[in-house]
C-alpha cells in the first residue's frame, strides 16, 4: 500500500514554514495549477482528479507537487 500524505496539515503546512505568505486560497489555486499541467502530461485517473476533496496524495505524488512548488 502507498504512503499517504496529507494534502493540508502535511504539505501545506510544510510550504508555510518555506513560504509564510501562501494561505490556503494560494495553496489551492497552486495544487490545482499542478493538477491541470499533471494531467496535460498524461495523469487522466479520476483517483488523481479528487485528490483535493480525498485530503492525501500518494508519497510519489506529493513529491511531485513539493517539486512543483519549490519545496524540493
Amino acid at each position: 500500500m502507498k504512503k499517504k500524505v496529507l494534502i493540508i496539515d502535511g504539505i501545506l503546512s510544510e510550504t508555510q514554514r518555506r513560504f509564510p505568505h501562501i494561505d490556503l486560497y494560494k495553496f489551492k489555486i497552486l495544487f490545482d495549477g499542478w493538477r491541470i499541467q499533471s494531467m496535460r502530461h498524461g495523469r487522466k485517473s479520476p483517483f488523481f482528479s479528487v485528490a483535493w476533496k480525498r485530503g492525501w496524495l500518494s508519497e510519489k505524488d506529493a513529491d511531485e507537487f513539493r517539486k512543483y512548488i519549490g519545496l524540493r
